[in-house]
């Protein structure tokens, strides 16, 4: 199994930028996390100081409870995968599989079976003697991710390691990966800045903006209670909606609405997030429906994503299922959204 680890107030500054500022965490055995931002976020330089590419000016990374923020990078048991593959182009896929063994100095028998292994371990049984120009970009990446793991590594970095490959392949591998990685039980990080990968294979979401992290949770939590409007707007689609608590009444523009048990106080200004999922067709316009304008209809297989133009809280964006027992909206078709208070999340600013 991987090991326990832990960022305890780590800081990068160069000169008087700050790139990563105090971030602390605590990584289980055997967890798949995800550093997920924008570019400059920090999710890099968190995953580089992880590895030991650069040093922290403050705070500490450990191990199983072993303090490695002084160790060289050859000395950390840490596996790496990068988007470039960095594969030796000389080399056969065997022998680069089997590098970081001869490294730590397996005898040839020994690191070729283990290679051998891993590649089947990839689905890559019979690649051995290939060179890596003959093999396809996810062909690579496996390869890549072999070397990885095949010396068992205490945990597993990936920076971006997809972003080079087409969707359907992408998802294909995101699928490989997390196999792979539940059957070995490694404990990895992996950076990205894609949020619907992130979604779909991580364990935890660590949400990064501006070197902090924003909020850190499962992908359920991280999507369905985002703890500010950063989160809101980078992880998936969302509504936010002016909202204020007057004389115990919750108003949204014209529409008042009973304050849920759970929601704001008296005083209270900010935004209702809500997802696109959330909004429904009404029957009429009026009451707590939103009147609105259909702009734009994209359909996605499955579902249908619609903008629209309300004049009483600007563009909307909702989603509709097919066989819903209703034609298609159209663009220029005027229309109503209802929505359930019980789906809202409530966001100060």
């Amino acid at each position: 199994m991987g090991s326990p680890l832990s960022f305890a107030g780590i800081g990068k500054r160069y000169g008087d930028v700050a790139a990563l500022t105090d971030f602390s965490l605590d990584v289980a055995a055997g967890e798949f996390v995800t550093f997920l931002g924008p570019s400059g976020s920090g999710k890099t330089t968190a995953l580089n100081i992880l590895a030991g590419f650069i040093d922290p000016t403050e705070g500490e990374v450990a191990i199983d409870g072993v303090p490695i923020t002084r160790l060289p990078s050859d000395k950390r048991n840490i596996g790496m995968v990068f988007q470039s593959y960095s594969l030796f182009p000389h080399m056969n896929v065997r022998d680069n599989v089997g590098f970081p063994l001869r490294m730590r100095g397996v005898v040839r028998a020994r690191r070729d079976h283990l290679a051998e292994a891993a590649l089947a371990m990839v689905r890559l049984e019979g690649f051995g003697d290939r060179k890596p120009h003959e093999l396809s970009g996810g062909q690579r990446q496996r390869v890549a991710f072999a070397r990885a793991v095949v010396f068992e590594p205490q945990v597993l970095l990936m920076d971006e390691p997809l972003g080079a490959l087409d969707l359907k392949l992408r998802e294909a591998m995101q699928d490989e990966i997390r196999q792979v990685q539940r059957r070995i039980g490694c404990t990895v990080i992996y950076v990205t800045h894609d949020q619907g990968e992130a979604l779909a294979m991580s364990d935890r979401i660590v949400v990064m903006s501006g070197g902090r992290i924003a909020q850190v949770g499962t992908p359920a939590a991280i999507y369905d209670q985002p703890q500010n409007t950063f989160v809101a707007r980078f992880v998936g689609e969302t509504n936010l909606l002016p909202a204020s608590v007057v004389e115990g009444e919750l108003r949204l523009g014209s529409k008042v609405f009973a304050v849920p048990a759970d929601g704001p106080g008296v005083g209270w200004q900010g935004s209702v997030a809500l997802r696109p999922e959330h909004f429904a067709r009404a029957t009429a316009a009026g009451g707590q429906a939103i009147s609105c304008t259909i702009l734009d209809v994209a359909f996605h297989g499955g579902s249908f994503r619609y903008v629209a133009e309300s004049p009483e809280f600007g563009r909307l964006i909702f989603q509709e299922q097919r066989g819903q027992g209703h034609e298609p909206l159209a663009p220029g078709q005027a229309t109503a959204l209802g929505f359930s208070m019980d789906k809202a999340v409530f966001l100060n600013g």
